[in-house]
């Protein structure tokens, strides 16, 4: 399926840089917590097809929900992709994380115009941020963009360091989630399984979720790897059972983080791991 976005695109403008947000006051006219300015660099995807830029089109604030628009173009020529593919049900997939992989965001876009896109956030704390965009178009295939940006002046905390904890079960919601057959230094191309047990037994009720079982999200400690990866199983009777298989090949050592989602009763669930390669 493909999402025509405007049938003769027109360039649009770049925004500056760094980008400000021009916002003082909120609704009621007070500053509890003072907006926070967004910086960015020009370019961040050398090589790449197309560029993106962020901009708030209201405050920022820490806690607080809020909104990025992303502004996709041809750094050539301006231009923004005239199409987008549906993939996974979205015409795009946006990954947002801060600098020491404790944040996390899976959102997707509202299209207000060719090349611009519109996603909830909310911030945790001022800082370091990467966002990873996704997108299908006919004549590039499949492209990924990196954008760092900082939130706020520059003042932030330490970044948290991290430690592998792909032994560990881990419990969410009631159900427990096991990880096992990742990739290592000596194999770095691996079927990797996770279980996820209820009451200490397999289920056999996990939802598709966005056109998958669900969806494994792998990036690097310095933020340069990101992979995007589904299992590879097929629903039985509408349903994907545990334990769910992926595959995936990581070539490069070092420390990265997976989030797994998985959709029950409706409702998705978001569990992570740290490990080393």
């Amino acid at each position: 399926m493909v999402m025509t976005l405007y049938p003769g695109s027109v360039p649009m403008p770049a925004y500056a840089n760094p980008t400000l947000n021009p916002y003082g006051l909120n609704a009621y006219g007070k500053t509890p917590s003072a907006p926070l300015p967004l910086y960015q660099t020009s370019i961040s995807n050398p090589g790449k097809p197309f560029e993106v830029q962020l901009s708030a089109p209201k405050p920022l604030n820490i806690g607080q929900p809020g909104w990025l628009d992303l502004q996709v173009s041809d750094p050539r020529t301006g231009w923004p992709p005239a199409q987008l593919n549906i993939v996974h049900e979205k015409p795009a997939h946006i990954f947002i994380v801060n600098q020491d992989l404790s944040d996390f965001q899976h959102v997707h876009p509202e299209a207000m115009r060719p090349g611009l896109m519109r996603i909830p956030v909310q911030f945790n704390a001022p800082g370091p941020y990467r966002l990873f965009l996704q997108f299908t178009t006919p004549q590039q295939g499949e492209v990924t963009l990196n954008k760092p940006f900082q939130l706020g002046n520059g003042i932030t905390s330490a970044a948290k360091p991290m430690f592998p904890d792909d032994h560990l079960p881990k419990m969410v919601e009631g159900y427990q989630f096991r990880v096992s057959g990742l990739p290592t230094r000596q194999q770095p191309m691996s079927m990797f399984h996770v279980e996820v047990l209820k009451s200490g037994m397999p289920v056999g009720n996990i939802q598709p979720y966005l056109g998958a079982g669900a969806h494994g999200v792998i990036i690097s400690q310095d933020g340069q790897s990101f992979i995007h990866t589904h299992p590879m199983a097929e629903p039985r009777n509408g349903f994907y059972q545990s334990p769910i298989m992926f595959h995936t090949n990581i070539p490069q050592p070092g420390l990265y983080k997976m989030w797994v989602q998985t959709q029950i009763d409706g409702r998705v669930r978001t569990v992570d791991w740290t490990f080393r390669v």
